[in-house]
């Protein structure tokens, strides 16, 4: 339940700051910065910036208020009943505890803060700048994918790219065969049921099953040749700008750093 409180909570924050162009690029930054700098304080901050964050950013592409709030009751009560359903179930012996997670360094977190904060507002700028349906998708697939770790990245970001593929591919082809509503509630829980299942993965395949599910559940009351187009492009597209960005500023840009630092300019040295 307390994870569906954070989902609310954070969509609100994303379309509070959805509001205006300038506010949703540079909120959007200090929300990714503040995430990294209370992960050097509280173990929280870690689930703020691997979850809060990139939740706030898909409330960007919810400019009305009234319906981020309306979706954020739903996910706050869909959380409410499956603990109720889990309830249901005996208690199973309690696995065995996990070390406690290490918080970050503090002169690593501000470097890893101002990148993940430029990535998630230069996605955002892209998104107010051509006027994209959902600025919010390309924002949290760079903060989805970007990690402090570079393998654990890189991994994430080929991942990302190809489940997103897959599952908007397969919800085009499945809205294509005109499915009654019992077919899509039917598909909306094996794509749950399989996010969950494959959530302990070394692949990060989780993508595919809320891409599918996302792309259904739009395309299903507007499944018109040209939407299918578009929205496809539109998921597929922009989750490649964001992997692009999170690339540019988690790799390329720490890498060009450590370079001018070792072999420096005359002017610099």
């Amino acid at each position: 339940m307390l994870v569906g409180l954070l989902f609310a909570v954070s969509i609100t924050v994303g379309s509070v700051l959805s509001q205006t162009a300038v506010l949703a690029v540079v909120g959007i930054f200090f929300v990714a910065y503040g995430a990294v700098l209370l992960a050097t304080r509280l173990s929280f901050g870690l689930v703020a910036m691997g979850l809060c964050a990139p939740v706030a950013a898909i409330g960007l592409s919810y400019s009305h208020l009234g319906e981020a709030f309306g979706l954020g009751l739903i996910m706050l009560s869909g959380s409410i009943w499956s603990c109720a359903v889990f309830l249901l179930w005996p208690n199973e012996p309690a696995p065995r505890a996990n070390p406690r997670p290490k918080l970050l360094p503090m002169t690593f977190a501000r470097r890893y803060g101002l990148l993940l904060g430029l990535a998630a507002a230069s996605a955002a700028a892209v998104g107010e700048a051509i006027h994209t349906d959902h600025v919010g998708w390309a924002t949290a697939a760079a903060l989805f994918v970007m990690r402090p770790e570079r393998e654990m990245q890189q991994l994430r970001s080929v991942g990302r790219v190809g489940s997103v593929f897959l599952g908007a591919l397969a919800a085009v082809a499945f809205v294509r065969t005109a499915p009654p509503p019992s077919a899509v509630s039917a598909a909306a829980i094996v794509a749950v049921a399989a996010l969950g299942a494959t959530r302990e993965s070394r692949w990060y395949v989780g993508p595919l099953f809320t891409t599918f599910l996302v792309l259904t559940l739009l395309l299903y009351s507007d499944a018109t040749a040209a939407q299918e187009t578009w929205r496809f492009n539109e998921r597929v597209g922009e989750t490649i700008l964001g992997v692009g960005l999170a690339y540019f500023y988690g790799l390329a840009v720490p890498q060009i750093v450590k370079r001018v630092k070792k072999h420096p300019t005359p002017l610099s040295g």
